[in-house]
């Protein structure tokens, strides 16, 4: 980070990746009401929507969240006489423990996912930006996901950490390949595909960064293996917890061409890719984000056809992945700058 001491650096991190996220979290799911979500803050119909359709696949979050149940559910009753989760509870018909630990799975996935991106920014992985930059960025993103949380998932904010931290390997193995980073690249791809289907942009933004920047053979081969990786990880998911409704929970296309609110769902992504696009400063990156965009195609066509656009929290994998992008160190032709992998 250009001219920016030690404490100044930590003080930032605290500020925008600590206390931002945990305060904004608090005021959004004990401040506000959400009429967006119902159905899913009890056990029971927890267990409903989470062991069966699309989500009975996201198996690191509903177990994650079954983890915090048992945890908590002692407390229930103590929970209950708190004044804002008693408040939340009756109006959204909550349990109290079942309410808190979507709140404390989020919080603490939302501060780590603000933690990665912050290590990532400051790190030679990312080029050279002003204080100014960093606090823009994000303090958008961290705006841009809790603002989100009017749709209450388990499986988001583990996604976008997933996404970043698996990004973050994969530029490693390429500035300095190392199979050992390429390994665990592949272990993120696998975990994050036990959590949810997006996973899959971690590819297109593999290609993404082979055609900005000119991968080598090599690096091809290493992208046929992460998908290879992907698509076996998938199809175990749908061997093992059977087929029915694997890839889209219901068709929503209609709702989404004539409602209103789905189309300001697209004009948001519109609006927010194009700044996004915008931020790029060399051809390399445009190049690059493009290519994401286009690799990205199936993962927009599938939120199309069984998605509410007008859920922001659908795009934001696509945003991070422009940001991540936008913001690559490496070398402008991998074929030349990079030696060969170490065995």
């Amino acid at each position: 980070m250009i001219n920016v001491g030690t404490l100044h650096r930590n003080l930032l991190f605290i500020s925008l990746c600590i206390v931002l996220p945990i305060v904004l979290y608090v005021i959004v799911y004990f401040y506000f009401f959400t009429a967006y979500t119902h159905g899913s803050f009890t056990e029971l119909s927890f267990s409903s929507q989470y062991y069966s359709g699309i989500y009975k696949y996201r198996i690191l979050s509903y177990g994650l969240m079954e983890m915090l149940f048992d945890f908590m559910r002692d407390w229930q009753t103590q929970l209950g006489e708190i004044s804002r989760i008693g408040i939340i509870s009756q109006k959204l018909q909550a349990e109290p423990h079942v309410y808190l630990s979507y709140f404390l799975l989020n919080t603490f996935f939302g501060v780590i996912t603000m933690t990665t991106l912050f290590i990532y920014r400051t790190s030679h992985l990312s080029r050279e930006h002003s204080a100014k930059s960093l606090i823009n960025e994000l303090l958008i993103v961290n705006l841009l996901i809790v603002f989100s949380h009017f749709v209450i998932v388990s499986y988001d904010n583990i996604s976008y950490f997933l996404q970043i931290l698996g990004f973050m390997f994969l530029l490693n193995h390429l500035k300095k390949p190392d199979n050992t980073m390429f390994l665990a690249y592949l272990i993120v791809i696998i975990i994050s595909t036990l959590n949810r289907e997006s996973s899959a942009l971690l590819l297109a933004m593999h290609g993404a960064v082979l055609i900005g920047f000119v991968g080598s053979r090599k690096h091809l081969i290493e992208l046929i293996i992460s998908t290879i990786v992907f698509v076996a990880t998938y199809l175990a998911l749908r061997f093992s917890l059977g087929f029915e409704q694997s890839v889209i929970q219901e068709f929503t296309y209609i709702s989404n061409i004539f409602s209103i609110y789905n189309f300001a769902g697209i004009a948001f992504f519109v609006a927010l890719t194009y700044l996004m696009i915008m931020r790029f400063e060399s051809l390399v990156e445009k190049k690059a984000g493009l290519a994401f965009l286009i690799f990205a195609l199936p993962y927009l066509l599938v939120c199309f056809l069984g998605g509410y656009l007008i859920e922001i929290r659908l795009w934001i994998p696509v945003f991070l992945g422009l940001i991540l992008i936008g913001n690559m160190n490496l070398p402008t032709n991998l074929k030349q700058d990079l030696p060969l992998a170490r065995a």
